[in-house]
């Protein structure tokens, strides 16, 4: 039994893989706009049969990250519903015009992160950046 077993964890239909985050992304201000953005409205691509997306955010490197869920709903800056692409809108708190992040999906077995050593590096979003 014990070959068999061992073919069969070599096999990859039985591999556990985590769902993969690409694209990851700030909307920016249209084009020619006058409008403003206030807010950060973040999307990510994800793909590998996700149950929960979500996103670790922080405005200062000393704060702790707080945690929000990602939609795929069509209505948070995420396309259309369905389509793979996650989003959420971060409210800046007052005085900070700069986040730092990253994106955690989990699926049925197991979790993947962008960046993957998040702990070390995150990805940064700034309004005056987003604003240009």
């Amino acid at each position: 039994m014990n070959k068999r077993g061992n073919w069969l964890e070599g096999q990859e239909v039985y591999t556990v893989l985590p769902p993969t985050i690409s694209e990851v992304g700030v909307e920016g201000r249209e084009r020619f706009s006058s409008v403003m953005i206030k807010e950060f409205r973040v999307h990510a691509k994800v793909e590998g049969y996700p149950k929960n997306v979500y996103i670790g955010y922080r405005f200062n490197e000393s704060d702790r990250f707080t945690i929000a869920a990602m939609s795929n709903d069509g209505k948070t800056y995420d396309k259309k519903a369905g389509d793979d692409i996650y989003g959420v809108v971060i409210q800046p708190m007052e005085g900070k015009d700069k986040v730092q992040y990253f994106i955690m999906a989990e699926n049925a077995k197991t979790v993947g992160y962008s960046p993957s050593n998040y702990n070390f590096t995150q990805y940064t979003a700034s309004l005056s950046e987003i604003n240009q």
